[in-house]
């Protein structure tokens, strides 16, 4: 597991530290009152004042990217286990990123850049999990 983290690992970790670095950027263009959630058609559905909008995005990027560094580090759980974490961070990130863009552009969410990252990271995953398992016969 170790060898598959340590790499891996860096994935969420730069895009947290990416999407705050946006976040901090973007902060003086962010209006007082910030679209926070938004529906299947990429609308927002859910505000927030711009202060609770950063508090939930370091929490819920920071706590995931947390969390996958502690399956790391400190458990033997299943590479699968860290994969689902891995993927949960990267999709928040890339869905506040948006959001962040929403607010300040109006651009709406789009879901296939949400879900990019994590086709990318499924496939990276599934390569290097399947090209270092002995097959069985």
């Amino acid at each position: 597991m170790l060898q598959l983290a340590s790499w891996l690992f860096l994935i969420p970790v730069i895009a947290v530290a990416l999407l705050v670095a946006k976040l901090i950027r973007s902060w003086s263009d962010l209006p007082d009152r910030v679209a926070v959630h938004f529906g299947i058609n990429g609308e927002p559905n859910g505000y927030a004042s711009k202060s609770a909008f950063a508090v939930i995005i370091v929490a819920i990027t920071v706590g995931l990217t947390a969390s996958a560094l502690t399956l790391v580090l400190l458990t033997q759980a299943p590479p699968i286990a860290y994969m689902a974490i891995v993927l949960a961070a990267i999709t928040a990130a890339t869905a506040f990123w948006q959001a962040i863009n929403y607010n300040i552009t109006g651009q709406p969410l789009r879901i296939g850049v949400i879900l990019i990252p994590e086709i990318i990271l499924i496939a990276i995953f599934f390569f290097f999990f399947l090209s270092h398992q002995p097959l069985k016969h």
